[in-house]
């Protein structure tokens, strides 16, 4: 939409640019303003129109939100995972599905504000918490890596968190809940290793 306003396309339809006019340059120019106008009824279709064309659980991999809506810490949370020794392509995993969150995130607070975007953002995290908590105590072994025992317990308990569905998820999947335990880790409520000093920008 925006393109288009920002180009020399006209609005209405091509026919009105031959209407009998006695002012012609007068008409050309009045659909050349019409062509620049982007109403709010306009815009609405088009977040409407967004919503139904794509699954509210998409999945996305992380190169897919702009960095400007990245919360920081994603080399902290990338520093945390190898620390505790979790395999390079299950880092990527956990980075994507932490994207994917983020999109649900956003499309949340589209559609019903960021009051309940914030609600549903939290209760999950407080849910995913607590199997991070249960997979690290499962798996921990003090001076030793435990990240890819942690991360097979936690993917279990994951899903089957999905499966019985008691609480309600707002639509996500295992993967939205991985990502969740990424954002955890970012915000250093989640370890995957013995704790120690981080070199990471925004280390807490």
């Amino acid at each position: 939409m925006t393109y288009e306003a920002s180009s020399k396309m006209l609005g209405g339809k091509i026919a009105d640019l031959y209407d009998l006019v006695e002012d012609y340059e007068a008409r050309h120019e009045s659909l050349l303003l019409a062509g620049k106008m982007i109403t709010s009824a306009a815009v609405e279709a088009a977040i409407a129109q967004s919503f139904a064309d794509a699954a509210e659980n998409l999945l996305v991999t992380s190169n897919c939100v702009p960095e400007a809506l990245l919360p920081p810490g994603i080399d902290t949370m990338t520093e945390k995972l190898a620390s505790g020794g979790l395999q390079a392509e299950r880092v990527d995993l956990v980075k994507d599905y932490k994207a994917s969150l983020e999109a649900m995130y956003l499309r949340w607070t589209y559609k019903f504000g960021v009051d309940t975007a914030n609600q549903r953002l939290g209760h999950i995290k407080t849910m995913v918490r607590d199997d991070c908590v249960e997979a690290k105590i499962a798996k921990e072994q003090p001076n030793n890596a435990y990240a890819g025992a942690m991360y097979e317990d936690l993917r279990k308990r994951l899903r089957t968190r999905v499966k019985d569905n008691t609480l309600p998820l707002f639509g996500c999947a295992e993967e939205h809940l991985l990502g969740a335990a990424g954002m955890l880790t970012e915000e250093c409520k989640v370890w995957w290793s013995d704790t120690f000093e981080l070199k990471s920008k925004g280390s807490t």
